[in-house]
């Protein structure tokens, strides 16, 4: 009790903010996973773009698997694996609605790359370190993928033509 008291009155509450700044880490990267995976799955059109927004999807989904293992509170891991999965999946839902004569395609595309990537999952699991190496490819790997976000956004939104096109005076 002594300690308590020897307390300074602005660090007493340090555990109640602790606690709400934890909540707020949570609430704030959920949302995030949230709008980032259904913007990721609207943003792929049909036409010209198709692909490219296939693209961003794809690097939305990297980005958030590479993401999740950053944070030490499981809830924001677990909120950006969901988007991980959440994204090739309304993904594959869009594909098989856009063309449903084309659907077991889509879906058997879909089980491969599931597998693939449990199997990739499943063999790195009792790696508890990565040498230095491998662990500098996946940190360039991580930032090519955000640095590719943008550019391909801007062209699927159509701003490279529009400045190509703008004429001054």
């Amino acid at each position: 009790m002594a300690i308590i008291a020897s307390v300074p009155e602005s660090a007493a509450r340090l555990q109640e903010r602790s606690q709400f700044t934890r909540q707020l880490l949570i609430g704030f990267l959920s949302a995030g996973a949230l709008i980032l995976s259904a913007g990721a799955i609207a943003v792929v059109v049909q036409g010209h773009f198709f692909v490219h927004s296939m693209i961003v999807a794809g690097l939305v989904a990297v980005i958030c698997g590479f993401r999740s293992r950053l944070y030490a509170e499981r809830w924001c891991a677990w909120a950006l694996l969901a988007a991980a999965v959440a994204v090739p999946t309304g993904v594959m839902v869009r594909l098989c609605m856009r063309w449903p004569d084309q659907a077991w395609l889509v879906l058997a595309i879909y089980t491969g790359v599931g597998l693939v990537a449990l199997i990739v999952v499943g063999a790195t699991d009792g790696v508890r370190r990565m040498s230095p190496v491998t662990k500098r490819i996946l940190e360039l790997l991580d930032g090519a993928a955000i640095a590719a976000v943008i550019p391909l956004l801007l062209w699927i939104a159509g701003v490279y033509d529009l400045l190509r096109n703008l004429r001054l005076g």
